[in-house]
């Protein structure tokens, strides 16, 4: 779209500069992508997933678990007291490494008959 005051050499500068900074994003991601990999590489975990209590388990790793808490699925099984805690240790687990203990994953519990 252009405005009356602009030149399509404006424009065209204004579309390049948005595929740099998109360009700049994506480098940084990939970066960050990378230094997770090479983290859970050397056996810490990421905290990339959680169970949360539920009154009736279904999962082994939700038993035992207290209203509010959730247990890691990535593989160190920490208990964490709150979501929010969860979150914060998920979005910089370089800041407090805990080492893997488990492969990531939950395992779900048998139906009841």
């Amino acid at each position: 779209m252009f405005y009356t005051d602009e030149t399509a050499a404006d424009a065209m500068e204004a579309a390049h500069e948005r595929a740099r900074e998109v360009d700049a994003d994506a480098d940084a991601m990939d970066r960050h992508a990378d230094e997770l990999h090479a983290h859970e590489a050397r056996g810490f975990c990421s905290h990339f997933g959680t169970v949360g209590y539920l009154p009736t388990p279904v999962y082994a790793e939700q038993v035992g678990l207290k209203p509010g808490e959730h247990r890691c699925t990535g593989g160190c099984r920490t208990v964490f007291p709150s979501e929010a805690a969860w979150i914060k240790a998920s979005t910089d687990p370089f800041a407090q490494p805990v080492k893997k203990v488990t492969k990531p994953g939950s395992t779900p519990l048998p139906a009841a008959q």
